[in-house]
């Protein structure tokens, strides 16, 4: 059970209007982590909202996990934790979804921009074009050198 007090500052994120955006803006180290748990805690077990009604996006697994471990300290229920996600492993299950929703199909088209690579090649051309999968022209792309140790 998680013993930590609040600010007074934090406090008030954590009992923020539902329905209203706020930004939290904190130097490291002072809490935004816990007063995000907090605030889960307290749109679950307070408000009522189901943990699926809620996204929690971390930067990385570490974030994740940390953040998962959290939830765990602060008393809540595994049944009440929302699911907590990197930004990769989401947008891959929206992928995911969309092709097995048949929304989405493996020959989709690839945006590449100027500069931007594909696996071994770059576009070199001065305006972006559209790349299927497996299509490859010369005159737009230019192979890469690979990086030698």
């Amino acid at each position: 059970m998680d013993t930590y007090r609040l600010t007074p500052e934090q406090e008030a994120v954590v009992c923020h209007s539902r329905g209203m955006h706020a930004r939290v803006l904190a130097v490291a180290g002072s809490g935004k982590t816990t007063t995000m748990v907090h605030r889960v805690k307290h749109l679950v077990m307070g408000q009522g909202v189901p943990p699926r009604r809620i996204c929690i996006l971390m930067f990385n697994r570490l974030a994740r996990i940390q953040f998962q471990d959290k939830l765990e300290e602060v008393g809540i229920p595994e049944a009440y934790r929302p699911h907590v996600n990197t930004f990769h492993s989401f947008a891959f299950g929206i992928i995911s979804e969309l092709k097995a929703r048949g929304w989405l199909y493996g020959t989709a088209q690839m945006w590449v921009g100027i500069g931007r690579s594909l696996p071994g090649a770059r576009c070199t051309k001065r305006s972006p074009i559209w790349l299927t999968p497996g299509q490859y022209c010369s005159m737009q792309l230019t192979p890469m050198r690979r990086w030698r140790r």
